[in-house]
């Protein structure tokens, strides 16, 4: 749709602006995770771990994107309007596919790594989740990209639905349960990151829908743009916040309940909700950055004797060598 037709200097610009701040706004959120990853106990790292990959993969596709826009299409000074180019990298919204179809799924592992979901539930709901998200992202595609008549963007947008309703009923109804589940302050980051996430996805079907009533429209065609930009930074950097907070607190609890060890006070929105411990109560097997076998620089790590082991005395000096 987009490829085809012919902007004012004005839409043209707007489009390549919401291109770039979104690159920045993801590559900032990338950053951000993987510098304060280690505010996390290894348990919710992760949810951070996956929201960075999933900032960098968007920042990639963005730059496909802002190349593709710009070669796509040519200046006209006289009438000030861009029209389409002959330039062999084509303006395709089938570059924010492949995009999707890594970080849809990777949105929901990030999401279940912050819940209380364990063992053979936790395997099975993420083994769902990732198919459904990269069949429906998958679906969606061939009905945007490769069957570009109206009868089969219909069809493979009905596909790509049904992956759709039970993603989305499962997403919504497993976080906010955990986030009761949870309590405060854990469960209102939870509960902020499910409904950012729910009413974000609502905003692609919608998109998805313009071609079959606004096909000719320049400025349909940018609205769209700016949709997807807009639901990307809030289904990305926004919920990504969401549930990086929510893993801080249960860090924070889980330290405050002697169940995780920690070198630094827990903060959550510069308030502390944890003293720092470094070694949890009664395990002399950890170092002294809270993890089995860490050592300062200088330190030097005893491991308990065999007597210790069996909880008995060490044998009296006896003065010999």
């Amino acid at each position: 749709m987009e490829s085809r037709l012919t902007y004012t200097e004005a839409q043209w610009d707007v489009v390549l602006a919401g291109f770039v701040l979104a690159f920045f706004l993801l590559l900032g959120l990338s950053v951000y995770l993987l510098a304060s990853r280690r505010e996390l106990s290894a348990r919710y790292r992760p949810s951070s771990d996956a929201g960075a990959v999933i900032g960098l993969v968007a920042c990639l596709s963005y730059v496909l994107l802002v190349a593709a826009w710009v070669s796509g299409f040519d200046y006209d000074p006289e009438r000030a309007t861009f029209s389409p180019s002959s330039s062999t990298l084509q303006f395709r919204n089938s570059y924010r596919y492949v995009d999707w179809m890594m970080t849809v799924p990777l949105l929901t592992l990030e999401l279940l790594a912050v819940t209380t979901l364990t063992g053979l539930r936790a395997r099975r709901t993420r083994a769902t989740w990732m198919a459904l998200g990269f069949l429906m992202i998958l679906t969606g595609y061939l009905g945007a990209a490769v069957y570009e008549g109206r009868l089969g963007h219909l069809v493979w947008g009905l596909v790509s639905t049904a992956f759709f309703v039970p993603l989305y009923v499962g997403l919504l109804r497993t976080g906010l349960r955990e986030a009761r589940r949870l309590g405060e302050p854990a469960g209102e980051h939870l509960r902020g990151a499910t409904l950012m996430l729910s009413w974000t996805w609502g905003v692609y079907p919608l998109a998805y829908c313009v071609p079959f009533f606004f096909a000719d429209s320049t400025r349909w065609a940018v609205g769209r743009q700016l949709a997807f930009d807009v639901a990307d930074v809030c289904a990305k950097v926004a919920f990504g916040l969401y549930v990086h907070s929510c893993a801080k607190a249960r860090t924070a609890v889980d330290v405050a309940r002697g169940e995780s060890a920690h070198p630094e006070p827990v903060y959550v929105s510069t308030e502390k909700v944890a003293e720092a411990q470094p070694v949890l109560p009664g395990d002399r097997s950890v170092g002294a950055y809270g993890h089995p076998g860490d050592v300062r620089e200088g330190e030097t790590h005893v491991a308990p004797g065999p007597h210790e082991h069996r909880g008995e005395a060490p044998p009296a000096a006896t003065g010999r060598d």
